[in-house]
């Protein structure tokens, strides 16, 4: 059965990435250690600074998803060359 959706999920429309554009190209995306009970390691898991970063499956992110909150202008920025940056600036 697996567990309930988080509401904001549903709420940002979270589904399925594009082959151009996904969670792991957000600046919202963060790979972070997870806690579990009795403060066991769970290791690193992907997590969204908008949809949570609380321990707990229901946090968890796909690395291949979006949702209509998806921001890649700070990567956007690292990737334009740098005459073209000095240029527009």
């Amino acid at each position: 059965m697996g567990t309930q959706r988080l509401k904001i999920k549903n709420q940002l429309n979270y589904r399925r990435g594009y082959t151009h554009k996904h969670c792991s190209d957000c600046d919202h995306y963060l790979n972070m250690p997870i806690k579990g009970i009795g403060g066991e390691n769970l290791g690193i898991q992907p997590r969204c600074k908008i949809i949570g970063t609380k321990p707990g499956r229901m946090y968890r992110v796909h690395p291949e998803n979006i949702c209509d909150a998806f921001d890649g202008s700070k990567k956007l920025k690292m990737l334009r060359p740098a005459w073209l940056a000095n240029k527009n600036d």
